[in-house]
């Protein structure tokens, strides 16, 4: 769900002008909790139904699968999300510090635009 980032008023900057800073979130632990669970369940769920209808198998291997190039495209374009997805939400946080998404336009300005454009090619 979405959530407001808050702002705090000003802050000095090291040239002596003032810039906004982002104030860090007052989030409850029960509150990440829940959310980290319900992440889990999404996943297991998707995994489940993968493994009921076999929906990797029958891409990979079965012939009737007639777009082959296609299809084939559409997997590096998938890859290419995943992996800026990866970097977004797991290098920056824990190697880069950078503490939350309202800094990815400052660290990588062109990767948002690049995962959508992925995306609606994808899709």
């Amino acid at each position: 769900s979405y959530r407001r980032i808050p702002v705090a008023e000003e802050s000095e900057t090291s040239a002596g002008g003032r810039t906004p800073s982002i104030a860090p979130s007052a989030e409850s632990l029960s509150s990440r909790l829940f959310e980290k669970i319900y992440a889990f369940v999404w996943v297991v769920v998707a995994l489940l139904l993968e493994r009921w209808t076999h929906t990797w198998r029958t891409l990979t291997r079965d012939e009737r699968v007639v777009h082959q190039g296609v299809y084939f495209v559409a997997l590096v374009l998938l890859g290419c999300m995943v992996t800026l997805w990866l970097y977004l939400n797991v290098y920056l946080p824990k190697f880069r510090g950078v503490p939350s998404a309202a800094a990815w336009d400052v660290y990588c300005p062109r990767a948002v635009p690049i995962l959508s454009l992925c995306g609606i090619s994808f899709g």
